[in-house]
């Protein structure tokens, strides 16, 4: 390889070549790996690593473990001893073994024994001391000493390693392989001791050993600039042209500088012209960085993103969103123009990143932040007749197979991730409370248990995330410890039908007075007495199939008020195969718009006094006008159209101002008037689940299993022109019965007037011709 100056090729015990490591000069390593088509791909990503010359040493007693490939092979070749090591030496053990936590025991557990020889520096006795602490449960550990070199080299060599000591001993030895491999040998028993780990005080390891990491979420510290600057002084052939910069790309074996950076707007632009992505060059970067760290601080970004005006809706545009909802059968995507840049930004980086639903994710989003600010954010009486918090109720409805619990997962993801640190936190807690209550010296009374036992108080209290799978006594423990939380629902039509278990009974109802967010709620079963909550708050955010959840919700409970407390949306299918792997590396952690969403939590975390809204005079102008078109959109249904939509309409409009309050806060977490550009965001998600509720009780949740048949030939025949043969239908599987059930069908269309089948002798034949006799809707339908 061209500018190499050693290829150590790591195999598995069976001889098959795995991966490279390539040493160039100056000491520089890089890694390789081939791809399926036998490409080269300059990083290890997913690759599970060996130890070195596994194939040579797997089936030997013992081995010699040192800290570099170089040493390995002069071992192997030169003395003829089992040796190996891990890749990247004295710095690379616990990144291997975060990753791989077995590696020590699959690999070394088959030795009766390992000699741990560090380089003769201060970092090497680290590394064998780290080494060997590993080892030690595993097999029996020797621990070379420091006169192991003293003796071997006859002076002292700092630095020195085991190739040194090779050439040493081989020119005392005139080359003779056999007595090098025997002083070697002999020297290795002398001046090693074994390796014991020190003990320690037995409560103290119980504790370390009940701890359980957490998930803290890195902040950006770094000065962008130190950063960039960082990045061009590991790089190779680095030229200036103008303000942007060309460099070879380290993802790569690169011969034509393929590499542009560039510093702009806040962040810094990497371009690598050969296709590497983004996440590859950052892990290849010497050293390697975080796609995050290629941003500016989230709360330099956040507050500049906040400062940035943003255009109110064009004249006639407000009136014409909302005469569009009469005219639309069918939902589409959702539009995101009108939400806060923040929210769009997030919903477009994370569609691009899993497919899933744009309406999925922001609704989330939303609700998953209205969980987290509680009762901070709020409007309040006489701006609204009541007081409106951001406790939003979604639910989304579409097709199995279409990312819906992934959106439902990437729009809550900051919060997740905020409830796993929650958890962690508590875990390691309770483990360290047990262990100090065990102990002879501590009493009920002891102040540190006392200060332990607030502490997990404490932490249980911030908890946002409501259990899916709980007795509704369960749901009154946690609102009682929290204040509230939100419900991130996978399969609601699961969770619905819990609600209607005798040990739930009642829980429907309940939820339902939650909604409005009471002053007080009092619970009162017969084995527990009474629960009061103050002002609890419920958010929900569900996901399900419309199959699921047909039969158990239909027109009749469109008037229950629970049903119409949500916000209903139907995203329309994606007729897309979805990928056998992921297309992308990146995590959504590591997105730009993620740490701003981040940022976002941060300050509601920080709040200690609640943000009152009050209406700007643009918003008051918008929202009044959207509130009347849609009482006058409702007037001019029929009475049977009202019935259904009415309890709707009336959550609606307040639940622009829900929408609106959460969104100013993604606009400008520092003003307490709500602006123009909120209320729109609102107004735009309020009137796409305006639309897509009409459609689902006009067609998918309001229909009779007969009258989904019915449609389902009708729409088939429809995108025909209208006309086909039977025989065409019978083989076509619209339906999952037989030839009786599709007859049956055809008749009821024919009965109806919309349908003319033309018969032989008075029946049906496999020629018969299927002609519509008119376009069928769905009121007709219904």
């Amino acid at each position: 390889m061209q500018g190499a100056e050693a290829v150590y090729t790591y195999k598995d015990a069976n001889g098959r070549s795995l991966y490279q490591v390539i040493r160039f000069p100056k000491k520089e390593f890089r890694r390789l790996r081939k791809g399926s088509n036998g490409e080269e791909i300059w990083n290890w990503d997913g690759v599970q690593q060996v130890p070195y010359r596994l194939d040579q040493i797997h089936d030997k007693p013992a081995v010699i473990f040192v800290e570099g490939e170089k040493d390995v092979d002069n071992l192997i070749e030169k003395v003829g001893l089992p040796a190996t090591c891990i890749a990247g030496g004295a710095k690379a053990l616990k990144p291997l073994l975060k990753k791989q936590p077995d590696f020590i025991q699959k690999y070394f557990s088959g030795f009766k024994k390992v000699w741990v020889v560090p380089d003769n520096d201060g970092p090497g006795d680290v590394f064998a001391r780290e080494m060997a602490e590993k080892l030690h449960p595993v097999t029996q550990v020797r621990l070379l000493t420091e006169i192991f070199y003293l003796e071997n080299l006859k002076k002292e060599f700092p630095g020195a390693d085991m190739t040194d000591v090779i050439k040493e001993v081989s020119a005392r030895e005139s080359g003779d392989r056999l007595n090098i491999s025997q002083i070697i040998y002999k020297a290795l028993e002398e001046y090693s001791i074994g390796f014991e780990p020190e003990e320690k005080d037995e409560w103290w390891e119980e504790l370390v050993q009940a701890k359980v990491p957490s998930t803290v979420l890195p902040e950006r510290t770094e000065d962008l600039h130190d950063t960039f600057n960082g990045i061009l002084n590991g790089l190779k052939t680095v030229n200036k042209s103008g303000n942007e910069y060309n460099a070879i790309c380290p993802a790569h074996d690169d011969r034509r500088s393929s590499l542009s950076l560039a510093m702009e707007g806040g962040k810094i632009l990497i371009t690598c012209h050969a296709g590497c992505s983004l996440e590859t060059i950052c892990q290849s970067l010497s050293p390697p960085i975080k796609v995050y760290q290629l941003f500016q601080k989230s709360a330099d970004v956040l507050r500049d993103k906040q400062k940035a005006p943003i255009p109110g809706p064009r004249p006639g545009e407000l009136e014409k969103l909302c005469t569009s909802i009469l005219k639309a059968e069918e939902p589409g995507e959702f539009n995101t123009t009108h939400l806060p840049p923040i929210l769009q930004e997030y919903i477009r980086d994370t569609s691009e990143l899993t497919e899933a639903s744009g309406i999925i994710i922001g609704s989330t989003a939303l609700t998953a932040l209205g969980a987290q600010a509680g009762l901070n954010l709020t409007v309040t009486t006489p701006t609204y007749f009541v007081s409106l918090y951001g406790n939003l109720w979604c639910l989304s409805i579409s097709e199995s197979g279409s990312y819906k619990t992934t959106a439902l997962n990437v729009g809550a993801q900051r919060l997740r991730e905020r409830e796993g640190n929650l958890l962690s936190q508590i875990s390691d807690n309770r483990a360290e409370l047990k262990i100090m209550q065990e102990g002879d010296a501590y009493a009920e009374d002891d102040i540190e248990i006392v200060e332990k036992v607030e502490l997990i108080d404490r932490l249980e209290s911030q908890r946002r995330v409501m259990p899916g799978k709980a007795s509704w006594e369960a749901c009154i423990d946690r609102l009682e410890a929290t204040g509230g939380g939100v419900w991130l629902l996978s399969e609601f039509g699961a969770w619905l039908a819990g609600l209607e278990t005798s040990h739930n009974k009642g829980f429907r109802q309940h939820i339902t007075e939650l909604y409005d967010v009471p002053e007080y709620f009092e619970d009162v079963t017969r084995g527990r007495g009474s629960k009061i909550l103050y002002r609890p708050f419920v958010g929900i955010s569900g996901v399900s199939t419309v199959e699921f959840l047909q039969g158990m919700i239909g027109k009749d409970d469109a008037g229950s008020g629970f049903l119409a407390r949500f916000l209903l949306f139907r995203p329309p299918p994606k007729d897309v195969i979805p990928p056998a792997l992921p297309k992308i590396q990146t995590k959504v952690q590591d997105l730009n718009s993620y740490y701003l969403l981040s940022e976002i939590y941060h300050q509601l975390e920080e709040m200690t006094v609640p943000l009152e809204y009050e209406f700007s005079p643009e918003a008051e102008k918008a929202f009044t006008h959207y509130h009347n078109s849609l009482f006058k959109r409702l007037q001019s249904e029929t009475i049977k159209e009202q019935k259904i939509l009415d309890p709707f309409v009336k959550r609606w409009s307040p639940g622009v101002i829900k929408i609106g309050l959460l969104s100013q806060f993604l606009i400008d977490s520092n003003t307490s008037s709500l602006s123009e550009a909120a209320i729109m965001s609102g107004v735009s998600m309020c009137l796409y689940a305006e639309q897509c509720t009409r459609y689902l009780f006009n067609r998918e949740l309001g229909e009779s299993d007969h009258q989904t048949k019915q449609r389902k030939v009708v729409e088939y025949i429809a995108n025909r022109q209208g006309k086909i043969p039977r025989q065409s239908l019978l083989v076509s599987r619209v339906l999952d019965g037989g030839v009786k059930e599709y007859n049956y069908i055809l008749e009821s269309l024919e009965e109806s007037g919309v349908l003319h089948v033309s018969k032989t002798d008075g029946r049906m034949t496999k020629g018969s011709e299927l002609i519509l006799t008119s376009t069928l809707t769905s009121k007709q339908l219904n």
